[in-house]
């Protein structure tokens, strides 16, 4: 397993542990709107890499693509997308909003 796998799951893993934590799993509304990314994410990726905008070389990742896009991007996708929500559930006026 290569490092930007490694680093892509341990990230996500950690996040995840966090989102847990948070009881963010539990809101319809994060799973729609991690869905609704995962997809956006997928398609954007696939296109650039389709039309030559970049490549990926695959030494730098575990050889499980999504089309052309490897299954790294998608797991740091993810894991922003957490980070974003786990943050906002942090601040104040998250708390009120999120919910």
């Amino acid at each position: 397993m290569n490092e930007y796998t490694l680093v892509a799951s341990a990230v996500l893993l950690v996040v995840a542990v966090l989102a847990g934590v948070r009881g963010t799993f539990g809101r319809p509304r994060v799973w729609i709107g991690m869905a609704v990314f995962a997809v956006l994410t997928i398609v954007a990726d696939v296109a650039l890499t389709r039309i030559g905008v970049y490549r990926h070389r695959s030494i730098f990742n575990a050889g499980i693509l999504i089309d052309r896009m490897p299954i790294e991007d998608l797991l740091y996708g993810v894991a922003l997308y957490l980070v974003a929500v786990v943050t906002w559930s942090w601040s104040s006026q998250g708390e009120d909003r999120v919910r």
